[in-house]
This record gives C-alpha cells, structure tokens and sequence, in this order.
C-alpha cells in the first residue's frame, strides 16, 4: 500500500515502507495523515515507537491480570515549520481527540515539534529523537527540509547538555517521592509504590 510521502528526498534516510504491519493497520494510518494533513501545515508525518518497530501489542496480547502495560499507540510525531505551530496545544489535543473519536483499532498518540526544535536535538545526539530517526516509518514528508545528522560535539556541549539533563531529571525525581509520600501516608499503596520507584530511576 502506497502512503502520501508528498516531495520527500531520499536524504532523510527514513524508511517509508509499512510491509511490517496488516493492511487495515496501514489503512489507519494512511487515513491519520489524511487527518492531520487536512487540518494543518505540515512538514513530515514521522511514525515510531512499537508499530514502526513491529513490536507492538493489542489488547489481546496483554495478560488479564497483569500489573503494567497497556495497548500500544500509534505513535505519530508530527513535524511543523515554525515554533508557534507546535506550541498550539489547544489545536493539536483538539486533533488528536478527533483522530481517536474514528474508532481505530490503536489509540492515536500526538507529538508536535517545528523543524528547528528536532534538528537541533538531532544533531545534540538526544536519544529519543536519534531513535525516532533510526527506527520510525515517513508517512509523509516535504522536499527542502531535511531531518539533521549527530554532530561532534566539544566536551563543554556534552558538560552542559547532561547537566542540564540532571537538573531537570533530579527535579522531576523530587515530584515523584512527594507524589509517593503523600499517596503513602493516605495509605494509598499502589500509587505510593508507582511514584517511589519513578523517583529512583535506573
């Protein structure tokens, strides 16, 4: 089944094919783009995560009385031009809430970030965004604006750029063992448990 690649160049190496998935599932998938392209500017429609990977699991594959996990998402990061577009969150929870209310048989997940944002994380070498590159599936793209390569970076880029990634982590760990003291002194033991161990992370 062929997906709308718009002028995609084959410069951003990303795989485009879906020949990994059902062909209900790339019909879903074809009709998010669809979707999103008939309500927005964008310039790539990136899938990634289980369904790019072909790991995924449905309801079905889960075990009834498991303590995690859920059904995978299809996954989408939509790339936009400028910063303005992607800090529209009232607009894109809008879209994603329409794209869920078609009935598909995977929850759809929205990210948004305008190009400068991604390349700059790319090229920073930030794991998520390297691995969405190296692992997700083009569902559509645009000509002239290509996805950037990991640069070398001086050791006082890398100084800076993990010790802002502590900084923020740290904080976050703080949030959680407050979230885990308050759940554990209402005697609320499952959320305790849940935020105690996000707050210690591995």
């Amino acid at each position: 089944m062929l997906f709308m690649q718009g002028d995609a160049d084959e410069s951003n190496r990303m795989r485009t094919d879906l020949n990994h998935l059902p062909e209900p599932k790339q019909r879903e998938l074809a009709e998010i783009v669809r979707l999103i392209r008939a309500q927005a500017e964008v310039l790539h429609i990136i899938l990634y995560g289980s369904y790019a990977r072909g790991d995924w699991k449905e309801a079905k594959d889960l075990k009834p009385n498991r303590w995690s996990g859920h059904a995978s998402d299809y996954d989408i990061l939509v790339i936009v031009e400028t910063e303005e577009q992607a800090r529209d969150l009232a607009f894109w929870n809008r879209l994603e809430r329409e794209c869920n209310r078609q009935g598909f048989s995977a929850r759809v997940s929205l990210i948004v970030h305008d190009l400068a944002d991604v390349n700059a994380n790319l090229e920073e070498g930030r794991y998520f965004f390297v691995d969405v590159k190296r692992e997700g599936r083009l569902l559509y793209g645009t000509e002239g604006f290509d996805l950037a390569e990991p640069r070398d970076l001086t050791p006082e880029e890398e100084q800076c750029i993990a010790q802002a990634d502590f900084d923020n982590w740290f904080e976050r760990a703080k949030e959680f063992y407050e979230n885990y003291e308050f759940n554990y002194g209402k005697g609320k033991l499952r959320p305790a448990i849940f935020n105690l161990n996000l707050s210690c992370p591995g």
